[in-house]
């Protein structure tokens, strides 16, 4: 069973399923591993880890911690609370309908298949018809549309195997409500929303070994990490209908303003309106 703790609970002898802190730790820890020492828990604490999810089938269990579910369920009756709490007080206030939470929620489980079936198809080297992408990217663009609340609440929960996957979708949400923010025109933003559903495609030509490693990585290891945004332009780049917009926001969601980032070390204006957004969005999701 998948349950969420405090990270004052955490104890040698547990099985973490997920750290519950995205990219904040990258590229250090951010996989399943069994906890051997109380070191490992104080380097959890020292880099921001404040809750965590156990799997209680392969490690020792807190009693009354929430399941993965209770979690989930209890997210979405406060968003239903909210939204009555608020009801007929003008449009500035958010109103999350039950309708929007249902539709936000199915939007969700269909993205998260679909980059699921893509990557792993992408990561055995089988091709893939990333035109399947189309509507479930669509479909996160209207439901931003809509009401961004519910599609960006589940943004933040961590209870499924598999982080890449979860954090594709949770980065094309925000990245959408950011345009939509600016007030970009729908066609711009499913092109930015696109690019950023697959921002991370090329680490699936990153040896598993160094991906999942639950443990500091070498410099070495480092640089084949950051190699993912070069696999992920080549893979990319030969797909009929992709624009120069998407492949903006994958070539540059790791390029930085000062110039401190990667692949090409861009800086200020030589990175794109949409690579800035992308890159904003990217940290924005190692602290969520």
């Amino acid at each position: 069973m998948i349950k969420r703790i405090d990270i004052k609970e955490l104890r040698p002898g547990m099985f973490v399923h997920d750290l519950n802190c995205g990219n904040i730790i990258h590229p250090f820890l951010h996989t399943r591993f069994k906890l051997g020492s109380e070191l490992e828990i104080e380097n959890l604490v020292k880099r921001g880890v404040s809750s965590i999810y156990i799997d209680t089938c392969l490690g020792s269990d807190v009693c009354n911690a929430p399941t993965a579910d209770e979690v989930r369920n209890g997210i979405d009756k406060a968003l239903l609370k909210f939204a009555e709490s608020n009801a007929g007080q003008g449009p500035a206030q958010a109103h999350i309908s039950r309708e929007d939470m249902q539709f936000a929620r199915y939007v969700h489980q269909e993205a998260s298949q679909t980059v699921h079936e893509i990557m792993v198809a992408t990561r055995l080297g089988k091709s893939s018809e990333l035109e399947q992408m189309n509507p479930v990217v669509q479909g996160i663009v209207e439901s931003i549309f809509r009401n961004s609340a519910p599609l960006l609440q589940l943004g933040t929960i961590r209870t499924k195997d598999q982080y890449l996957f979860f954090h594709s979708v949770a980065t094309c949400s925000l990245i959408s409500a950011f345009a939509h923010r600016l007030k970009i025109g729908r066609d711009i933003t499913r092109q930015i929303a696109f690019g950023a559903m697959l921002h991370d495609i090329g680490k699936t030509r990153v040896p598993e070994g160094i991906l999942n490693k639950p443990g500091r990585l070498t410099e070495n290891e480092f640089d084949e990490i950051k190699r993912h945004v070069a696999h992920g332009i080549e893979i990319l780049s030969g797909v009929p209908g992709l624009t120069p917009i998407s492949l903006q926001v994958v070539a540059q969601h790791h390029e930085r303003y000062d110039g401190s980032g990667y692949p090409a070390g861009l800086k200020g204006n030589q990175i794109s309106q949409y690579g800035q957004m992308a890159a904003i969005v990217d940290v924005y999701r190692h602290y969520q």
